[in-house]
């Protein structure tokens, strides 16, 4: 009987649905069931007016029915039973949601496809990963208890996996123990050929000194902090420059464990006393075995990965002091917001320890990821060096399930940015994950009772293999000094984009409290005021009213791509902690060919290079071009000369990480090419119908050149695909190029990369790694800065609508180092 709609499952079973909106009114069901435990679930939901839900049965013995006594319904002793506060409400437009819009993913990202490895009999609660050089994967295995039970005995053990790299199907696969007697073994790394394992007590080095593949070799690593609750993780491991990182998390008191202990004194939201160290992030000394606690506030941190720039960041999950848990930036001497507890115990007379760093301010999080709509336990984070999301962060979850995708952003020294939804249909919530030397992701889950596991499932390992599918989905959001530019991973309409009416957004703030969990604040729905679509379709610029800084902002983004694609995903939550400083003298932006001068943004010597006011093929020799007068006022294009053979056209501007358009024209058989920093070439050249591209065809990454090698040539990429359009046609590159890294002495630690080159809207280029200067470069060695260089000497060629953008938030002004003298 239920007032509005309602269902119920037993075993998984559908028994009774009574959706829709009712005064309180009975359905009937039936099912046959054996002597013996079965699992229920009720689901309702309420509309207006009085709230009902009873549940009654009829036995066979039964004249009629009777209210299901509670001597007959179980849950699992002690475990923790997790509800938010805060006002409950149903999603408007229920009939409108759908997987990846309102609701949860149902399936893995096309990029994958999923691959079962797991042997018939293992069943792995996956606690740590590793592959060995051998290739073989380590898996530290361990059973969660969530009862607040300390518990003394070792759970875990070490298993390896052989042939998971070869293997068509789980039978390929053999598993062997390698190692036990470890305190729920939360972390698992291999370093220069040895395995350490992280648990409750320390970290254990295993090392194999015999080289037989069976580490004989056993000894503890580092100790040095206390686990006396059931809830006292230790949560890692990542190595980074000679360290190695982890996490520890807190304490949870709640009945038996506050008996057990005599602790007096109100606990609120379950969160007690601790010993030193508890809630920090550390890292060890491979060199010394030297720990160093770094900061604290964190409360159950089951997440740590290197991002950008080799910074460490950490996922940490909702509870006492956490609205929602959230991605945090770890800085040296930071507070993250958790508080432990300082109630009085047996174990605690005084109180047990504050947090670490506890009188410092708190450290916003790099994003916030709202409670049940995005996320619930985040654990494992992995950064994405190469593919279509390069530099964004996979973000695995144990009680939602499934992978999100986390951009970032750095704004004003500050990172910020977006949660995607990204992945799901796994067959258990997922605590680790791991790149394979195959490229494989390989996933690893856990699960125990009440809310820690994903549909009360509880173990499991697979494998997600590429495929060279993609999705249609939001790639990425910045903020800007407006607003936000969102882009898009294949074109959108132009009507659509700017429209802005199209994008629903809605903000909202968090104030943390003692209180499990906490509500949204100042919720409300923002103005989109004007939309800006670019060029290449793949990005719009939205002015937004009313931001603040602190904030998250849910956007809802549903448009239909040019080709016909519905959104993988149409939903995102971006966390604006600081609003880009708009500045004139901070010149972002530049258009190289203006309308009245069109060559002052280049250098003085341009040779025969001339404005037009419009260039076509010579009719009398498709093998040239040739201007129109110039009429004031119109925009121009740059023709390189009346013979075609002049010298390169060199910006005054030097740039950094850059987004850039740019239109270019050949006739027949000519030949260009443009040159980011003067020194990475793009090729330019009459391809139209070739059916296989090479580097030197248009759109190609050109080949590195050295007199000395055998192969003079060397490293060129050719473009996916030939997107060319005929000779004496307009085309347009859009790119997004990436420079080199350079560290505080100078020295080179990452190579310039071309993140994405479109070619007449079609993505010709992802990602392609540059290990130093391509052939005819201006310069033989690399900098973090250079000029754009257009190609005049090699045939007839044209150039218009060339636009600039600085993607690290550095000036396009005049050069001033010794190359632009």
């Amino acid at each position: 009987v239920s007032d509005d709609g309602s269902m119920l499952k037993i075993d998984d079973q559908e028994i009774i649905r009574h959706d829709g909106l009712h005064a309180a009114t009975a359905k009937r069901g039936s099912v046959l069931l054996k002597q013996g435990l079965h699992r229920y679930d009720i689901v309702m939901f309420e509309n207006s007016g009085s709230e009902v839900l009873t549940l009654s049965w009829k036995k066979p013995s039964d004249s009629d029915f009777q209210i299901v006594p509670a001597s007959v319904l179980f849950v699992e002793k002690g475990i923790t039973r997790v509800v938010s506060p805060g006002l409950k409400t149903l999603l408007d437009g229920r009939e409108h949601l759908k997987p990846g819009d309102g609701l949860p993913l149902r399936s893995v990202h096309p990029s994958w496809v999923l691959e079962a490895i797991r042997p018939e009999g293992f069943e792995p609660q996956v606690g740590g990963m590793a592959f060995l050089p051998d290739g073989r994967l380590i898996v530290s295995l361990f059973t969660p208890v969530n009862n607040g039970v300390f518990r003394e005995d070792h759970n875990g053990t070490l298993w390896a996996l052989s042939n998971v790299l070869d293997a068509t199907s789980p039978s390929d696969v053999s598993v062997e123990q390698i190692a036990d007697g470890f305190h729920d073994p939360l972390g698992v790394l291999c370093h220069d050929g040895d395995l350490y394992v992280l648990d409750r007590n320390g970290i254990t080095l295993l090392a194999d000194r015999d080289k037989d593949g069976s580490f004989e070799h056993r000894e503890v690593f580092a100790s040095g902090w206390t686990s006396d609750n059931y809830h006292h993780f230790s949560f890692g491991l990542v190595e980074h420059e000679g360290y190695l990182y982890g996490t520890l998390s807190t304490s949870i008191y709640f009945g038996n464990t506050l008996k057990a202990d005599n602790v007096v004194g109100n606990v609120i939201s379950m969160n007690g006393p601790n010993p030193e160290h508890r809630g920090t992030c550390f890292r060890v000394s491979l060199e010394t075995r030297e720990i160093e606690y770094l900061a604290g506030g964190f409360r159950t941190p089951n997440g740590i990965g290197i991002g950008p720039e080799g910074e460490i960041f950490v996922a940490d999950n909702q509870g006492a002091w956490l609205p929602a848990s959230k991605l945090v930036h770890v800085r040296k001497g930071s507070f993250y917001g958790h508080a432990n507890g300082l109630q009085t115990s047996e174990r605690y007379p005084d109180g047990g320890n504050p947090s670490l760093n506890h009188d410092a301010p708190v450290s916003p999080p790099a994003v916030w990821m709202p409670q049940n709509e995005c996320a619930n336990s985040p654990s494992q984070m992995l950064y994405l060096s190469e593919g279509e999301f390069a530099g964004q962060f996979l973000q695995a979850e144990i009680t939602t399930g499934g992978i999100r995708r986390i951009c970032l952003e750095k704004v004003n020294g500050c990172y910020q940015g977006a949660v995607f939804r990204y992945c799901q249909g796994f067959e258990c919530g997922l605590n680790r994950m791991v790149f394979g030397p195959d490229g494989c992701l390989y996933v690893g889950g856990t699960g125990s009772g009440g809310n820690w596991s994903w549909r009360n499932k509880r173990f499991g390992l697979q494998r997600l293999r590429p495929t060279t599918q993609s999705a249609f989905e939001m790639h990425s959001i910045r903020a800007t000094a407006s607003g936000f530019e969102i882009r898009f991973t294949r074109p959108v309409p132009r009507g659509w984009l700017e429209d802005p009416e199209n994008f629903k957004l809605r903000r909202w703030h968090y104030v943390p409290t003692p209180q499990y969990g906490g509500s949204k604040h100042d919720e409300h729905e923002l103005l989109v005021t004007a939309a800006t679509a670019s060029n290449d379709l793949l990005s719009v610029s939205i002015e937004v009213a009313g931001l603040t800084t602190g904030s998250v902002i849910h956007m809802r983004v549903n448009p239909t791509s040019v080709y016909g694609d519905k959104m993988w995903s149409s939903e995102a939550w971006y966390t604006l902690n600081e609003i880009p400083r708009a500045s004139a003298s901070a010149k972002t932006d530049v258009d190289l060919i203006g309308h009245q001068q069109p060559l002052k943004n280049f250098r003085s010597t341009y040779g025969d290079w001339l404005a037009s006011a419009k260039v076509e093929v010579d009719a009398n020799d498709s093998r040239k071009l040739r201007g129109a007068p110039v009429i004031s006022g119109q925009p121009m294009e740059l023709l390189n000369g009346s013979t075609g053979r002049t010298v390169h056209l060199v910006s005054m501007i030097e740039h950094g990480d850059v987004e850039a358009h740019i239109e270019f024209m050949v006739p027949g058989g000519s030949n260009s090419g443009i040159y980011f920093m003067g020194r990475y070439e793009i090729q330019v050249l009459d391809s139209y119908g070739k059916t296989k591209p090479t580097h030197s065809d248009c759109g190609g990454i050109y080949q590195r050149w050295d007199p000395k090698r055998e192969s003079k040539g060397y490293e060129g990429v050719p473009p996916r695909v030939n997107a060319s359009l005929p000779a004496g046609k307009w085309q347009s590159f859009d790119v997004v190029f990436h420079a080199p890294r350079f560290d505080e002495n100078g020295a080179k630690i990452g190579n310039a990369r071309f993140i994405r080159v479109t070619h007449n809207g079609t993505v010709i280029h992802e990602n392609v790694e540059l290990s130093g200067p391509t052939r005819a470069a201006m310069f033989s060695d690399e900098s973090a800065r250079g000029p754009l260089m257009l190609q005049g000497d090699h045939g007839p060629v044209a150039y218009r609508n060339i636009r600039l953008r600085s993607l690290d938030g550095s000036q396009l002004l005049p050069a001033r180092d010794k190359n632009s003298q």
